[in-house]
């Protein structure tokens, strides 16, 4: 931008050719004219990663607060949601176009090194209750009182319940009761485990889809 002084003809004002005479604060001054913007279409391909994309971030907004704790040890360079988004396209996102879909035997809620529980069972005792078991050893990477997280998920609703920690996994079996909005509905469970200091955190388990009474 060039800024001139008035001449015998007075500041420029409007366009010349190639410029643009204008003011500021009563300065007058030259600039550009503004090129028209290049439309990109986007191409098949990224219409589909795009179509992708947004898929699967409405199908996980529901399980953010879980995934924060998840994938705590994932996020470096990046956030917990992020790292659980990449993990979840790569391995859990199948289908394309119209066509998408959720693999969920695939799907991570949490994911890390310590050591799983083995003998998992979910049961359905009431119309609101689920109860679960499960044995576990305690070693290395497994201690007594590393706490379960449970989570219960609706796509149809965009719902997801459960709970992080207050069950130790030395109890082995535990009940808990879902909100309303899920009864009479079918959910997918998971469940996974986290240290009781915050750091050590367990790839979770697909208990698979539980149906309503």
């Amino acid at each position: 931008m060039a800024k001139f002084k008035k001449g015998i003809l007075g500041p420029i004002s409007g366009k010349i050719g190639p410029v643009i005479g204008s003011s500021w604060k009563g300065i007058p001054y030259l600039k550009a004219v503004a090129k028209n913007p290049k439309v990109r279409v986007p191409t098949p391909a990224q219409q589909a990663h795009h179509q992708k994309f947004a898929y699967l971030t409405r199908w996980l907004k529901p399980l953010h607060p879980y995934l924060t704790v998840g994938f705590k040890n994932l996020a470096e360079n990046t956030t917990e949601i992020s790292a659980a988004f990449s993990h979840n396209f790569k391995m859990a996102l199948m289908g394309s176009g119209d066509n998408l879909y959720i693999d969920y035997p695939s799907v991570c809620i949490s994911k890390g090194k310590l050591k799983g529980i083995q003998q998992l069972n979910i049961v359905l005792v009431n119309e609101n209750t689920v109860h679960l078991s499960w044995q576990s050893e305690e070693g290395a990477l497994s201690k007594h009182n590393d706490q379960l997280m449970l989570v219960l998920y609706n796509n149809e609703l965009g719902i997801a319940d459960g709970f992080i920690g207050g069950t130790k996994r030395s109890a082995r079996t535990c009940t808990f009761s879902f909100e309303g909005r899920l009864v009479g509905k079918h959910f997918h469970a998971f469940v996974g485990l986290i240290a009781l200091n915050g750091h050590e955190i367990s790839e979770s388990q697909y208990l698979g889809k539980i149906e309503p009474l």
